[in-house]
């Protein structure tokens, strides 16, 4: 499963985060990207849901499953349909990147299933950084962690 979020700050930089979870919830694999000129929200998720897609096929992954907040882009991304709206070039990368992989499924998850992704978004989109973790767990995302789930 490969989850993913955007944040956007001031429609000028957007962060597209990525991780990727094993089956006992640990994180195998996380990946922050920062984004300029970002137009629009749906800019922003259409852009992580490429991301995601490409950590995917990186990962040399046959079957995925996809999930995150925005339900039309989870919509969009399903369909087979040519999409004319103004994100319509990011949807038809995904569609082509959707041939890469034997199976895979797109999958709607409200933001509070989602807030870690999202809290990783925002640490990276503050601090302008880039990362690209396997097997490791950054300090920004050891500090979420510790945040959501207080051992107190």
């Amino acid at each position: 499963i490969i989850y993913f979020v955007d944040a956007l700050q001031q429609k000028k930089f957007g962060d597209s985060h990525c991780y990727h979870g094993g089956e006992g919830g640990e994180i195998l694999v996380s990946k922050s990207v920062i984004h300029s000129n970002i137009g629009t929200p749906f800019a922003a998720e259409a852009h992580a849901g490429l991301q995601a897609l490409e950590l995917g096929r990186s990962m040399v992954l046959t079957d995925l499953q996809i999930k995150g907040d925005s339900k039309t882009i989870i919509k969009k991304c399903q369909s087979s349909e040519q999409d004319r709206s103004i994100i319509g070039a990011i949807i038809r990368d995904i569609q082509e990147l959707k041939t890469s992989f034997n199976s895979i499924w797109f999958c709607y998850i409200p933001r509070t299933a989602n807030i870690f992704a999202h809290s990783i978004a925002i640490e990276a989109l503050k601090k302008e950084e880039e990362h690209y973790l396997v097997g490791a767990i950054q300090n920004t995302i050891c500090l979420v962690t510790e945040r959501m789930n207080p051992r107190y």
